[in-house]
């Protein structure tokens, strides 16, 4: 539950700095600043969707030897 929060707040924050860029640089293109929030967006969705734990690899190396 913490981490859909998370993932929320993270959206909501994101989307108002890139909405607040053409103000501050109302020369800046569109163009420029619509890929940058579409990655970062999806970083946080990654965030949201991949497991946070990954696999025990040691016993597998260990077996080899």
């Amino acid at each position: 539950m913490n981490r859909l929060l998370y993932v929320l707040a993270a959206f909501v924050v994101i989307n108002l700095i890139f909405s607040v860029i053409p103000f501050i640089m109302p020369r800046a293109p569109p163009e420029l600043i619509t890929p940058y929030m579409l990655w970062v967006n999806a970083l946080v969705l990654l965030f949201l969707v991949l497991p946070s734990m990954v696999g025990n690899f040691s016993s597998i190396q260990s077996s080899e030897n």
